[in-house]
């Protein structure tokens, strides 16, 4: 079995004049909540100013996409049905969504705008309403959606509810045939019968169009992985939200209806192709623990069996200030790009090249990771990347804080879903870490605690043997 050789702590000028990636770092931050979506308090236009005045250079408002659920009664459930919306961009409309956005990012060109949408992809029923037992099941079950810029984009988008998600089906036609035969038949009772009911078949059957997923029926992860491919051949990123968040593990009876939405971990892995998932807040235990969720999927992607690897990003679910005791600041991806723009922050949140800080109250200052080297030999890489190693690996950075004030932290060596090495540490410091990878296909990747429980979680790089 390979040793992990020991762990250098150093401050020698050797190790800060290695050469670094030509990437600046930016503060990005996601998932608010406007006033396009039915809980917002705040204008898209505030929440840009507040967080412009927080120092935040990339800005991804993500309001609910579409916000109406629908119970039809069998076999006519088109008619008698029962249909509660509530604000969301579809229903204000996402050519006004587009427009206030693109208006926003002409007013201030120093900062980053990129739209998204929460989406509430699926939902399905279960119990009758004569026997008063009617459960609504994952209405909060979401995917954030980042980076589609086109009103017929959205139109498509292929969730619940959505008219545009329809695709025709020919069979829908089939009230054609009797009436032909109606048309036929002499005797003029049977005549006017057929063809008044294949007329009002042929109404009812209007567009002619049928959606992929039944919301009478529990479908699985099907309708999230639809959407998932939907969203990528738009060439946009799909990141689950909140997946562990608590929400209605168990029926909670709201009036003549019960509603469940349990925790779903459990997508991470049973989905693919999407880009990450919410580490912070509601996803750092299950998945995001060394050896959870998270580290299966790498490992899988690592072995083969996954076409992509998945990202954990941070974000916020933010409303306006102290509401659950959020602020903007609170969540932050910092991204490595080679200039501010909206092209390079998708291409890195695209690709994993960023890592994340969480901290529990505004005021609190936020550790600050630079230099993030991963090397062998000549090769090097950073977060998101790939490195062609032989024999060992190193790891290098420098780490300070915000307040640029000593502070303790506790750093924790990730390879292959493994804790490999734990440190303490005083900031300011530049870390060194030099191991020999346990597979010729790995990945590394480093968790950080300050002793104010701020938290930063970078994501991994994929380590190959040459």
């Amino acid at each position: 079995m390979k040793k992990h050789i020991c762990v250098l702590i150093t401050t020698l000028i050797s190790f800060s004049a290695l050469p670094v990636l030509a990437y600046k770092q930016v503060s990005c931050a996601m998932h608010f909540h406007s006033t396009f979506s039915n809980s917002g308090r705040l204008s898209l236009e505030e929440i840009v100013i507040k967080a412009r005045n927080l120092g935040i250079s990339v800005v991804i408002p993500t309001d609910h996409d579409l916000e109406k659920v629908e119970y039809g009664v069998w076999p006519l459930r088109k008619i008698i049905k029962k249909t509660v919306q509530r604000n969301s961009v579809f229903l204000i409309g996402t050519d006004k969504y587009l427009d206030e956005i693109n208006r926003l990012q002409q007013k201030y060109p120093d900062t980053v705008i990129i739209p998204g949408v929460e989406s509430s992809p699926y939902y399905y029923w279960t119990g009758n309403p004569l026997k008063k037992n009617m459960v609504l099941h994952r209405m909060h079950k979401h995917l954030t959606v980042i980076g589609l810029n086109k009103v017929k984009q959205y139109r498509e988008l292929p969730i619940s509810g959505n008219p545009g998600a329809g695709k025709f089906d020919p069979i829908l036609l089939w009230p054609c045939v009797p009436l032909l035969a109606g048309l036929l038949i002499k005797r003029k009772f049977f005549r006017i019968s057929l063809i008044t009911l294949s007329c009002l078949f042929f109404v009812y059957n209007f567009p002619f169009t049928t959606y992929p997923f039944s919301n009478y029926i529990n479908e699985n992860e099907s309708p999230y992985q639809y959407l998932i491919d939907y969203v990528n051949s738009q060439g946009a990123l799909t990141f689950w939200s909140h997946p562990e968040a608590r929400n209605w593990k168990e029926p909670y009876n709201a009036g003549n209806v019960s509603l469940e939405s349990p925790p779903y971990p459990e997508a991470i892995l049973n989905t693919r192709n999407y880009t990450g998932f919410a580490y912070f807040w509601e996803g750092a235990n299950t998945i995001g623990a060394p050896g959870g969720y998270w580290d299966k999927t790498l490992i899988q992607y690592c072995n083969g069996e996954r076409e992509k690897p998945v990202w954990a990003n941070s974000e916020l679910d933010y409303i306006t200030d102290g509401m659950q005791n959020n602020y903007l600041n609170l969540n932050k991806n910092i991204l490595l790009v080679k200039e501010l723009s909206q092209a390079q922050a998708l291409e890195a949140l695209k690709n994993g090249r960023f890592y994340m800080v969480s901290k529990n109250k505004p005021g609190y200052f936020e550790p600050v990771m630079e230099n993030f080297t991963v090397k062998s030999g000549a090769s090097r890489s950073t977060f998101g990347e790939k490195l062609v190693y032989k024999g060992k690996v190193k790891i290098f950075f420098t780490i300070s804080t915000s307040d640029k004030k000593n502070h303790n932290m506790k750093i924790e060596f990730i390879e292959n879903g493994r804790a490999i090495k734990n440190l303490s540490v005083k900031s300011p410091s530049n870390v060194a870490f030099e191991f020999n990878p346990s597979a010729k296909c790995s990945y590394c990747r480093i968790e950080l605690e300050t002793d104010n429980s701020t938290k930063l979680v970078t994501n991994p790089v994929f380590l190959y043997n040459e």
